[in-house]
């Protein structure tokens, strides 16, 4: 059982993330009976009934506040998707609920990797460099979720700053790309340089510069 204090906000926004932050492992989470050093007893049980009843669920919490009652925030493992729901008040039919979310969640979604990191993704000018452009990427894996089937809605967006000046070093953060679904926002990552980029002898800034001046 997740300890909360009583002034903590609880809401079904907070809790998959109070659950993810709780410190505990999730293969700790999913054992059916652990045991407990600090309390008397030589095993506590684990309340998360859906471990017995789902072979894919591994873990997250149960929790009980004064304001909102009986929550469980289970999650489960399917085809490299995680899914996490969350049930409030609902001392009975929680574990019921909480199956049947998952189970529309496995079925009606999917995940993607839609970057992989350290892989360009956009090339644009860079000026003072020892070449005129320069290939740029997120640093980490994104991945999206999606209705089934319509991974073509998805797209990606790349906002650069011009001019994009040398040198450039891989951890720079130089632009945004926004990756849309149908055209709404999903998420926003930073863009990096794949490979540093480095300035230019002092010929080419001179002949940059110039460059720079006419436009």
């Amino acid at each position: 059982m997740m300890p909360i204090m009583p002034q903590d906000p609880c809401t079904v926004a907070v809790l998959p993330l109070l659950a993810a932050g709780s410190g505990e492992p999730v293969q700790l989470m999913g054992l059916e009976a652990r045991r407990a050093n600090h309390l008397q007893q030589d095993h506590a049980a684990n309340r998360n009934d859906l471990l017995q009843r789902n072979p894919t669920g591994d873990g997250m919490k149960t929790v009980h506040t004064e304001s909102v009652g009986y929550c469980l925030v289970p999650s489960t493992i399917r085809d490299r998707m995680r899914l996490v729901s969350v049930v409030m008040d609902s001392p009975r039919a929680r574990d019921d609920a909480s199956s049947a979310l998952l189970n529309y969640g496995f079925r009606f979604y999917e995940i993607r990797r839609l970057l992989a990191g350290g892989q360009p993704v956009v090339t644009a000018r860079v000026g003072k460099g020892d070449a005129d452009e320069a290939n740029f990427g997120v640093m980490q894996n994104v991945f999206v979720t999606f209705p089934r089937g319509q991974e073509n809605t998805l797209s990606a967006v790349a906002d650069m700053p011009q001019p994009l000046l040398a040198p450039l070093p891989m951890n720079s953060n130089v632009g945004k790309l926004r990756v849309l679904q149908n055209g709404q926002p999903e998420g926003t990552y930073a863009l990096h340089p794949v490979a540093d980029v480095p300035q230019a002898g002092l010929f080419g800034r001179v002949i940059d510069n110039v460059k720079l001046w006419l436009n």
